[in-house]
């Protein structure tokens, strides 16, 4: 096989997940949340890297959203110490604090892929 037939060959799955992702976010995306979206021209979705479990009793578990890894997070503002505030896409209805640090911007996301997959390609 060519380097080329190699490449093309890695890069379907890359297409099939980030236009799953990007399906599933224009699907579960509803301008329509009211206060959690008063300042829509900040915000902005996340793919969730890390899990993350809220520990009782330090953390007051409301004011945390649980993540799991691949989940779409739509983070509404940042705060000064480390978090963003936002929620899951699945559950708009229970907004908290997320560690910024296990999120990336979608758009982030979508170059990470691409950044990857063309180093597979370039090993071949």
């Amino acid at each position: 096989r060519t380097r080329n037939q190699v490449a093309t060959k890695e890069v379907q799955p890359l297409r099939s997940d980030l236009a799953r992702l990007a399906k599933q976010y224009v699907v579960e995306h509803s301008p329509s949340m009211g206060s959690q979206q008063k300042d829509h021209a900040k915000s902005f979705c996340a793919v969730v890297l890390y899990p993350f479990e809220p520990k009782l009793p330090v953390e007051p578990a409301e004011r945390f959203v649980k993540l799991s890894v691949g989940q779409l997070v739509e983070v509404t503002h940042e705060t000064r110490n480390g978090w963003y505030f936002g929620y899951l896409l699945s559950d708009p209805h229970h907004a908290g604090y997320l560690p910024k640090s296990h999120v990336v911007s979608f758009s982030g996301f979508c170059q990470m892929q691409k950044m990857y997959y063309s180093d597979q390609a370039d090993k071949f």
